[in-house]
Protein backbone atom coordinates (compact mmCIF):
# COMPACT_ATOMS: atom_id res chain seq x y z
CA UNK A 1 0.00 0.00 0.00
CA UNK A 2 1.44 3.33 -1.08
CA UNK A 3 0.49 6.48 0.85
CA UNK A 4 0.57 10.15 0.00
CA UNK A 5 -0.46 13.39 1.59
CA UNK A 6 -4.08 13.13 0.45
CA UNK A 7 -4.61 9.64 -0.98
CA UNK A 8 -4.38 5.94 -0.28
CA UNK A 9 -3.56 3.62 -3.18
CA UNK A 10 -4.45 -0.08 -3.10
CA UNK A 11 -2.65 -2.00 -5.83
CA UNK A 12 -2.34 -5.59 -6.95
CA UNK A 13 1.03 -7.27 -7.07
CA UNK A 14 -0.06 -9.52 -9.96
CA UNK A 15 1.87 -8.94 -13.16
CA UNK A 16 -1.08 -9.85 -15.39
CA UNK A 17 -4.66 -8.85 -14.47
CA UNK A 18 -7.41 -10.88 -16.13
CA UNK A 19 -11.22 -10.64 -16.07
CA UNK A 20 -12.60 -11.01 -12.55
CA UNK A 21 -9.37 -10.27 -10.71
CA UNK A 22 -9.64 -8.03 -7.63
CA UNK A 23 -7.22 -5.12 -7.96
CA UNK A 24 -7.74 -3.63 -4.49
CA UNK A 25 -10.11 -4.21 -1.58
CA UNK A 26 -11.29 -2.56 1.64
CA UNK A 27 -12.85 -4.98 4.14
CA UNK A 28 -14.88 -4.16 7.24
CA UNK A 29 -15.35 -6.47 10.21
CA UNK A 30 -15.84 -6.35 13.97
CA UNK A 31 -12.80 -8.42 14.86
CA UNK A 32 -12.93 -7.66 18.58
CA UNK A 33 -16.62 -8.57 18.95
CA UNK A 34 -17.03 -10.95 21.93
CA UNK A 35 -19.72 -12.96 20.15
CA UNK A 36 -18.62 -15.49 17.58
CA UNK A 37 -20.12 -16.72 14.31
CA UNK A 38 -21.66 -14.00 12.13
CA UNK A 39 -20.61 -11.30 14.59
CA UNK A 40 -16.95 -11.63 13.66
CA UNK A 41 -17.36 -12.50 9.99
CA UNK A 42 -16.73 -9.94 7.27
CA UNK A 43 -19.50 -7.31 7.47
CA UNK A 44 -18.86 -5.32 4.30
CA UNK A 45 -16.38 -4.84 1.52
CA UNK A 46 -15.63 -2.44 -1.32
CA UNK A 47 -13.31 -3.57 -4.05
CA UNK A 48 -12.16 -2.82 -7.59
CA UNK A 49 -12.63 -5.74 -10.00
CA UNK A 50 -11.34 -6.02 -13.55
CA UNK A 51 -14.12 -6.41 -16.13
CA UNK A 52 -11.66 -7.31 -18.87
CA UNK A 53 -8.03 -8.30 -19.01
CA UNK A 54 -5.92 -5.17 -18.52
CA UNK A 55 -3.76 -4.16 -21.47
CA UNK A 56 -1.87 -1.07 -22.59
CA UNK A 57 -5.12 0.30 -24.04
CA UNK A 58 -7.78 -1.25 -21.74
CA UNK A 59 -8.42 -0.90 -18.01
CA UNK A 60 -12.19 -1.45 -17.73
CA UNK A 61 -12.82 -1.85 -14.01
CA UNK A 62 -15.93 -1.99 -11.79
CA UNK A 63 -16.31 -0.82 -8.19
CA UNK A 64 -18.18 -3.54 -6.27
CA UNK A 65 -20.08 -3.15 -3.00
CA UNK A 66 -20.53 -6.19 -0.75
CA UNK A 67 -22.72 -6.21 2.38
CA UNK A 68 -23.73 -8.81 4.96
CA UNK A 69 -27.20 -9.97 5.96
CA UNK A 70 -26.74 -12.65 8.65
CA UNK A 71 -23.91 -14.12 6.59
CA UNK A 72 -20.44 -13.11 5.38
CA UNK A 73 -20.54 -10.07 3.09
CA UNK A 74 -21.40 -10.85 -0.52
CA UNK A 75 -21.43 -8.60 -3.58
CA UNK A 76 -24.76 -6.80 -4.06
CA UNK A 77 -24.16 -3.78 -6.33
CA UNK A 78 -21.51 -2.45 -8.64
CA UNK A 79 -20.69 0.63 -10.67
CA UNK A 80 -19.44 -0.68 -13.99
CA UNK A 81 -16.51 0.75 -15.85
CA UNK A 82 -18.92 2.34 -18.33
CA UNK A 83 -20.84 4.08 -15.54
CA UNK A 84 -23.87 1.78 -15.07
CA UNK A 85 -25.24 1.18 -11.57
CA UNK A 86 -26.14 -2.52 -11.58
CA UNK A 87 -27.14 -5.42 -9.35
CA UNK A 88 -24.87 -8.44 -9.04
CA UNK A 89 -27.31 -11.35 -8.89
CA UNK A 90 -30.89 -10.06 -8.60
CA UNK A 91 -32.85 -7.18 -10.09
CA UNK A 92 -34.22 -6.44 -6.61
CA UNK A 93 -31.27 -4.09 -6.18
CA UNK A 94 -31.46 -2.52 -9.63
CA UNK A 95 -31.60 1.21 -10.33
CA UNK A 96 -32.24 1.72 -14.02
CA UNK A 97 -31.14 -1.26 -16.09
CA UNK A 98 -28.11 -2.69 -17.81
CA UNK A 99 -28.92 -0.52 -20.83
CA UNK A 100 -29.88 2.69 -19.00
CA UNK A 101 -27.08 4.85 -17.69
CA UNK A 102 -27.53 6.52 -14.31
CA UNK A 103 -26.82 9.89 -15.98
CA UNK A 104 -29.76 9.39 -18.31
CA UNK A 105 -32.17 9.10 -15.38
CA UNK A 106 -31.01 12.16 -13.42
CA UNK A 107 -29.49 15.37 -14.67
CA UNK A 108 -26.29 16.75 -13.23
CA UNK A 109 -28.21 19.52 -11.44
CA UNK A 110 -30.42 17.00 -9.64
CA UNK A 111 -33.67 17.94 -11.38
CA UNK A 112 -35.99 15.11 -12.34
CA UNK A 113 -36.22 15.91 -16.03
CA UNK A 114 -37.09 12.28 -16.73
CA UNK A 115 -37.27 9.00 -14.89
CA UNK A 116 -36.57 5.97 -17.04
CA UNK A 117 -38.11 2.75 -15.70
CA UNK A 118 -36.64 -0.52 -16.90
CA UNK A 119 -39.06 -2.87 -18.66
CA UNK A 120 -39.62 -5.44 -15.93
CA UNK A 121 -42.19 -6.72 -13.44
CA UNK A 122 -40.86 -6.97 -9.87
CA UNK A 123 -41.21 -10.18 -7.86
CA UNK A 124 -43.54 -8.32 -5.49
CA UNK A 125 -45.83 -5.68 -7.00
CA UNK A 126 -47.23 -4.48 -3.67
CA UNK A 127 -46.86 -0.67 -3.50
CA UNK A 128 -44.47 -0.87 -6.47
CA UNK A 129 -44.39 1.53 -9.43
CA UNK A 130 -43.01 -0.21 -12.51
CA UNK A 131 -43.02 -0.43 -16.31
CA UNK A 132 -44.15 -3.57 -18.11
CA UNK A 133 -44.12 -3.43 -21.90
CA UNK A 134 -44.51 0.36 -21.97
CA UNK A 135 -47.48 0.43 -19.58
CA UNK A 136 -47.09 2.05 -16.18
CA UNK A 137 -48.32 -0.02 -13.23
CA UNK A 138 -48.78 0.74 -9.54
CA UNK A 139 -49.57 -1.88 -6.91
CA UNK A 140 -50.31 -4.44 -9.63
CA UNK A 141 -52.78 -2.31 -11.63
CA UNK A 142 -52.23 -0.35 -14.85
CA UNK A 143 -52.32 3.40 -14.30
CA UNK A 144 -51.63 4.57 -17.84
CA UNK A 145 -50.29 3.77 -21.25
CA UNK A 146 -48.58 7.12 -21.46
CA UNK A 147 -46.19 8.67 -19.00
CA UNK A 148 -45.59 11.45 -16.54
CA UNK A 149 -42.75 13.84 -17.25
CA UNK A 150 -41.89 16.92 -15.26
CA UNK A 151 -39.62 18.82 -12.93
CA UNK A 152 -39.45 19.16 -9.19
CA UNK A 153 -41.99 22.01 -9.32
CA UNK A 154 -44.85 19.63 -10.14
CA UNK A 155 -46.11 16.45 -8.49
CA UNK A 156 -48.98 14.17 -9.52
CA UNK A 157 -50.75 12.27 -6.75
CA UNK A 158 -52.80 9.11 -7.27
CA UNK A 159 -55.44 8.84 -4.54
CA UNK A 160 -56.30 5.56 -2.78
CA UNK A 161 -58.62 3.40 -4.91
CA UNK A 162 -58.44 5.81 -7.87
CA UNK A 163 -58.38 4.32 -11.36
CA UNK A 164 -56.88 5.85 -14.49
CA UNK A 165 -57.96 4.56 -17.87
CA UNK A 166 -55.21 2.77 -19.76
CA UNK A 167 -55.31 5.43 -22.48
CA UNK A 168 -54.63 8.24 -20.00
CA UNK A 169 -51.45 10.24 -20.33
CA UNK A 170 -49.98 13.02 -18.19
CA UNK A 171 -47.74 15.71 -19.63
CA UNK A 172 -46.14 18.38 -17.45
CA UNK A 173 -45.39 21.70 -19.15
CA UNK A 174 -42.74 23.28 -16.92
CA UNK A 175 -42.91 26.56 -18.83
CA UNK A 176 -46.54 27.20 -17.93
CA UNK A 177 -46.81 24.95 -14.84
CA UNK A 178 -49.69 23.00 -16.40
CA UNK A 179 -50.36 19.29 -15.99
CA UNK A 180 -52.31 18.11 -19.03
CA UNK A 181 -54.41 14.95 -18.99
CA UNK A 182 -55.58 13.06 -22.04
CA UNK A 183 -58.00 10.18 -21.68
CA UNK A 184 -60.37 9.51 -18.80
CA UNK A 185 -59.87 9.73 -15.04
CA UNK A 186 -62.31 7.79 -12.87
CA UNK A 187 -62.00 8.75 -9.21
CA UNK A 188 -64.25 9.27 -6.22
CA UNK A 189 -62.37 12.36 -5.11
CA UNK A 190 -60.40 14.82 -7.23
CA UNK A 191 -58.87 17.79 -5.43
CA UNK A 192 -57.47 20.76 -7.33
CA UNK A 193 -55.63 23.03 -4.91
CA UNK A 194 -54.95 25.80 -7.39
CA UNK A 195 -56.32 26.67 -10.82
CA UNK A 196 -57.24 24.50 -13.77
CA UNK A 197 -57.70 25.34 -17.43
CA UNK A 198 -59.52 23.63 -20.29
CA UNK A 199 -59.44 23.93 -24.02
CA UNK A 200 -62.35 24.70 -26.30
CA UNK A 201 -63.56 23.51 -29.68
CA UNK A 202 -64.60 25.92 -32.42
CA UNK A 203 -67.59 24.43 -34.28
CA UNK A 204 -69.13 25.63 -37.53
CA UNK A 205 -72.61 25.62 -39.01
CA UNK A 206 -72.85 23.53 -42.19
CA UNK A 207 -76.04 23.43 -44.28
CA UNK A 208 -78.00 24.92 -41.36
CA UNK A 209 -76.86 22.10 -39.08
CA UNK A 210 -74.57 22.14 -36.04
CA UNK A 211 -72.80 19.14 -34.51
CA UNK A 212 -71.57 19.24 -30.91
CA UNK A 213 -69.29 16.32 -30.06
CA UNK A 214 -68.69 16.12 -26.30
CA UNK A 215 -65.70 13.86 -26.90
CA UNK A 216 -63.96 17.08 -28.01
CA UNK A 217 -64.58 18.88 -24.70
CA UNK A 218 -67.17 20.83 -22.79
CA UNK A 219 -66.69 24.33 -24.15
CA UNK A 220 -67.55 25.36 -27.70
CA UNK A 221 -67.50 28.56 -29.74
CA UNK A 222 -69.51 29.18 -32.88
CA UNK A 223 -70.04 32.00 -35.38
CA UNK A 224 -73.82 32.40 -35.79
CA UNK A 225 -73.67 33.17 -39.52
CA UNK A 226 -76.78 31.29 -40.63
CA UNK A 227 -79.97 29.83 -39.19
CA UNK A 228 -79.60 26.54 -37.34
CA UNK A 229 -82.37 24.09 -38.15
CA UNK A 230 -80.79 21.00 -36.63
CA UNK A 231 -78.44 20.50 -33.64
CA UNK A 232 -76.88 17.10 -32.90
CA UNK A 233 -75.27 16.49 -29.50
CA UNK A 234 -73.17 13.32 -29.34
CA UNK A 235 -70.98 11.37 -26.92
CA UNK A 236 -72.60 12.41 -23.67
CA UNK A 237 -71.10 10.00 -21.07
CA UNK A 238 -73.47 7.46 -19.57
CA UNK A 239 -74.19 7.00 -15.88
CA UNK A 240 -72.92 10.43 -14.81
CA UNK A 241 -74.02 14.06 -14.94
CA UNK A 242 -72.32 16.22 -17.54
CA UNK A 243 -72.68 19.61 -19.13
CA UNK A 244 -71.34 21.90 -21.80
CA UNK A 245 -71.31 25.57 -22.76
CA UNK A 246 -71.54 27.11 -26.21
CA UNK A 247 -70.66 30.72 -27.07
CA UNK A 248 -72.32 32.21 -30.17
CA UNK A 249 -71.02 35.33 -31.91
CA UNK A 250 -73.60 37.14 -34.04
CA UNK A 251 -72.86 38.24 -37.61
CA UNK A 252 -75.23 41.21 -37.68
CA UNK A 253 -78.24 39.38 -39.15
CA UNK A 254 -81.20 38.07 -37.15
CA UNK A 255 -80.82 34.29 -36.91
CA UNK A 256 -82.95 31.49 -35.53
CA UNK A 257 -81.90 28.39 -33.62
CA UNK A 258 -84.03 25.26 -33.53
CA UNK A 259 -83.01 23.33 -30.43
CA UNK A 260 -83.42 19.55 -30.06
CA UNK A 261 -86.69 18.45 -28.48
CA UNK A 262 -84.74 17.12 -25.50
CA UNK A 263 -83.54 20.62 -24.56
CA UNK A 264 -85.71 22.21 -21.85
CA UNK A 265 -85.65 25.95 -21.16
CA UNK A 266 -87.02 27.79 -18.10
CA UNK A 267 -90.72 28.42 -18.63
CA UNK A 268 -90.62 26.39 -21.81
CA UNK A 269 -89.39 29.33 -23.92
CA UNK A 270 -86.08 29.25 -25.79
CA UNK A 271 -84.05 32.49 -25.88
CA UNK A 272 -83.96 34.70 -28.96
CA UNK A 273 -80.39 34.99 -30.29
CA UNK A 274 -78.78 38.44 -30.30
CA UNK A 275 -78.46 39.80 -33.84
CA UNK A 276 -76.10 42.78 -33.43
CA UNK A 277 -72.79 42.18 -35.11
CA UNK A 278 -70.01 40.75 -32.95
CA UNK A 279 -72.27 40.49 -29.90
CA UNK A 280 -72.01 37.31 -27.86
CA UNK A 281 -74.60 34.95 -26.34
CA UNK A 282 -73.61 32.25 -23.85
CA UNK A 283 -75.75 29.14 -23.26
CA UNK A 284 -75.01 26.25 -20.89
CA UNK A 285 -76.61 22.81 -20.69
CA UNK A 286 -76.80 20.04 -18.09
CA UNK A 287 -77.93 16.42 -18.35
CA UNK A 288 -78.31 13.64 -15.79
CA UNK A 289 -79.61 10.98 -18.19
CA UNK A 290 -76.83 10.63 -20.77
CA UNK A 291 -78.13 13.39 -23.03
CA UNK A 292 -81.73 12.22 -23.40
CA UNK A 293 -82.77 15.56 -21.89
CA UNK A 294 -80.80 18.75 -21.43
CA UNK A 295 -81.57 21.63 -19.06
CA UNK A 296 -80.74 24.89 -20.85
CA UNK A 297 -79.45 27.97 -19.04
CA UNK A 298 -78.85 31.47 -20.39
CA UNK A 299 -75.40 32.42 -19.20
CA UNK A 300 -75.79 35.87 -20.68
CA UNK A 301 -76.68 37.66 -23.90
CA UNK A 302 -75.63 40.69 -25.89
CA UNK A 303 -72.13 40.85 -24.42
Amino acid sequence: MATGLSSITLQSEKSSIITGDVIGRLNFLAGSETDTGDAISQAASVYAQAENALTSTTNQTALVFATANDDPATAKLKISGSGHFLPINTRSYNIGSSTTQFANSYTASGNYDSLILANLTPASTTNALYNTGGTLYFNGSAVGGGGLTGTQSGVAFFATNSTLATDSAFVWNSGSDILSVSGTINTNNLNINSRYTEGYDNVSIASNALSINLASGNLFTCSLNSNINNITITNAPSGVATGFTIIFTADGTARTITWPTGVKWPGGTAPTPTSSANKIDVYSFLTTNSGVNWLGFIGGQNF
